[in-house]
């Protein structure tokens, strides 16, 4: 087949997909509908997905929903055996306003207490992460440590309600099984506009951007790509990543603009480890000359670079040193950066060598950075810098 002939078939089929651009109409109904979680890009940070489980979940809130939702979660506990005798049920139901729901508790996600009844409730909640550090063996003796005597119960929430580590003792529980009791918690309920909206829109993420697995999406979707399939290939093979996308986005703009960004030290690694980007500025290279690669942690001639991480929904920015592979001189010069930026004692080296200073603005949303726009960045990097000119 000749390279004339290929080249005029895939134009072909682009054109051919371009034409029936209306194939899309059939997935509208999922990408179109006004929903308040889509707007503030919340559906995926699992932080946000806890505290709306938990503003549910508390009976002396303002949703108007009373203690639904956490009778749910209890009637749900009750399936598992040897949970809670009928007299403990009976105490529970009469008493269960008197439960406080905490938030981040010694870095547990949810956690519901009632005194009154001396029953806890512990939720790890894990939307696209999962266990690390022993956590849950770690919340568990701070549960059995400051609830002594108390009743206790574990769950683990999670999308499919996979087992944790120790099932024995943390109940699984599935984003499902959330939906069904908040569903039912809301029935023959006459909740406010607002709150039936927002409710509404939770439940709809729920279905939309975290189960994801509906037969009709699937079906959908699945015969858009058989009629389009060369198109929709290729457009796939030739996209860019969204890491490399953000890089050329930023060296773009570093081109426009007189930042202060060095744009020729600018590069990106995509690895087992994580997804970076990373630069340097005139400013910091005066500080921290360039060295021979043996002192760069990167293999390159620097042991400082400002760095841009991927985490699961959004990019961390912070200054990166390479502490483990520098000169004792060089060390000495990280050692009293740090200290005149009042990070000396909350610096130190990781298992991997690099000490991390974060700046003020911790995190950024990926949509920004896809769509070009890095003045919030280079904003916080110069009013960083200013303070590094204060002291220095």
């Amino acid at each position: 087949m000749s390279d004339t002939y290929e080249q005029e078939e895939t134009e072909k089929a682009l054109k051919n997909f371009l034409l029936d651009i209306d194939c899309l109409n059939n997935v509208s109904q999922w990408i179109t509908k006004f929903n308040v979680f889509d707007v503030l890009k919340l559906e995926n940070f699992e932080i946000r997905h806890s505290n709306m489980l938990a503003w549910l979940l508390d009976p002396n809130e303002n949703h108007g929903l009373g203690d639904k939702v956490l009778l749910g979660l209890i009637k749900f506990i009750t399936t598992k055996p040897d949970s809670l005798s009928a007299y403990e049920l009976c105490q529970l139901i009469n008493n269960s306003y008197s439960f406080s729901v905490l938030r981040e508790y010694n870095n547990i996600d949810i956690l519901l207490v009632s005194h009154e009844n001396k029953i806890v409730i512990c939720i790890e909640n894990k939307i696209y992460s999962g266990e690390h550090d022993n956590q849950l063996e770690r919340y568990k003796e701070i549960v059995e440590t400051r609830f002594r005597g108390y009743k206790q119960f574990y769950l683990y929430l999670t999308l499919s309600g996979n087992k944790s580590s120790n099932p024995d003792v943390w109940f699984s529980i599935s984003y499902t099984d959330m939906k069904t009791i908040i569903e039912t918690a809301c029935k023959h309920i006459e909740l406010t506009a607002e709150v039936k909206l927002f409710i509404n829109n939770y439940i709809e993420v729920i279905k939309r951007k975290i189960m994801m697995n509906e037969t009709e999406i699937k079906k959908v979707c699945n015969e858009i790509y058989m009629k389009h399939k060369k198109a929709l290939d290729l457009i796939y093979t030739h996209k860019s990543s969204e890491l490399e996308l953000i890089y050329l986005n930023l060296k773009d703009w570093l081109a426009k603009y007189n930042t202060g960004i060095d744009k020729d030290s600018l590069w990106f690694q995509a690895d087992k480890i994580g997804m970076f980007i990373r630069f340097k500025s005139f400013n910091l290279s005066k500080l921290f000359p360039n060295v021979d690669q043996s002192e760069s942690g990167w293999k390159r001639d620097s042991f400082y670079y400002y760095e841009l991480y991927r985490m699961r929904d959004s990019y961390q920015f912070y200054l990166a040193f390479s502490y483990n592979w520098c000169s004792d001189e060089n060390k000495k010069k990280i050692d009293e950066f740090l200290e005149k930026m009042g990070k000396k004692d909350d610096c130190k080296p990781s298992q991997w060598g690099y000490i991390v200073y974060y700046l003020e603005q911790k995190e950024y949303d990926i949509d920004t950075f896809m769509k070009g726009d890095f003045e919030s960045l280079i904003k916080n990097i110069r009013a960083e810098e200013e303070k590094i000119k204060e002291q220095y």
